[in-house]
Formats: C-alpha cells, structure tokens, sequence
C-alpha cells in the first residue's frame, strides 16, 4: 500500500486529536503497540528516531504495518535535519515530526508532499513553521 498523502495524515490527526508515540524496539514489539493503537481508535502512528538501526528497523516496521494495518498513517519522530528525514521519507514514512523547526526539512518534506510536524516554542517559531508550509505543529 502506497503512503498516505499529507492532506490525509493532517486530517486522519486532526480527527482522533492524537498522535501515539511509539518505540521502535524490534519489528514484532512495534506491530503490537501500533496494533493496539489502531484497535484504541488512532488512525496515525508515530516512531521514534532512536538507537542505532533506527532507519533500518522503522523500514521492517512500516512494511508489516502496510501488509497487516494499511489504514493506519505510519510516520516517524524525533528527526532533527532533512537527511534523516529524507531517510525516513525514502522508505514511504506518511509523516515526520522534529523535536525543533527545521527550515531544511521543512522545505524537503514540503517539496515531497509529507506531513511535516515540528516542535514549537514561540509564536515566532509557529509563524516560521506555517510559512514553511507545515499545518501542525508541537507546542512546547
């Protein structure tokens, strides 16, 4: 099943009013939680960027959630520059949320249609991130 365009993960979140954070352990661990997410009413998923294999486990990852819960927009956080996130988005992620407004990744996630969700500090931050193109974003 293809990726989920950013109109559809921006309204799947707007919809259920949460994204779940999930680790990326191990393949069986990550389907269990996003199983168990989608069975609670969440129609998105997020991974967290973390630990050494990250990209490679989130691909194993986003290809079971594919095959067994294809409805479910799969995406990945804590990706802090646009080379990560041009990882993640290689792989098919539907979305990428950053710990900080990155301009880099904002403008690559833009340019490749992809949600993009950064975090956010000030109302100047905000600003920047709408200018940027990016519809959501992390209050912090």
């Amino acid at each position: 099943m293809a990726a989920k365009t950013r109109l559809s993960v921006i309204r799947r979140v707007v919809a259920t009013g949460l994204v779940p954070v999930l680790p990326l352990a191990d393949v069986g661990t990550a389907l269990q939680l996003a199983r168990a997410c989608r069975d609670g009413g969440a129609q998105v998923v997020e991974f967290t960027n973390r630990g050494d294999g990250a990209v490679t486990v989130f691909g194993e990852v986003l290809a079971a959630c594919r095959e067994e819960l294809g409805e479910l927009a799969v995406g990945v956080g804590s990706v802090a520059d646009a080379p990560t996130a041009a990882a993640y988005a290689n792989l098919g992620a539907d979305f990428v949320v950053g710990p900080t407004l990155d301009a880099d990744t904002a403008r690559l996630c833009h340019s490749r249609k992809l949600a993009y969700m950064p975090g956010c500090g000030s109302a100047s931050e905000i600003a920047e991130a709408e200018a940027l193109g990016c519809e959501i974003v992390k209050i912090f």
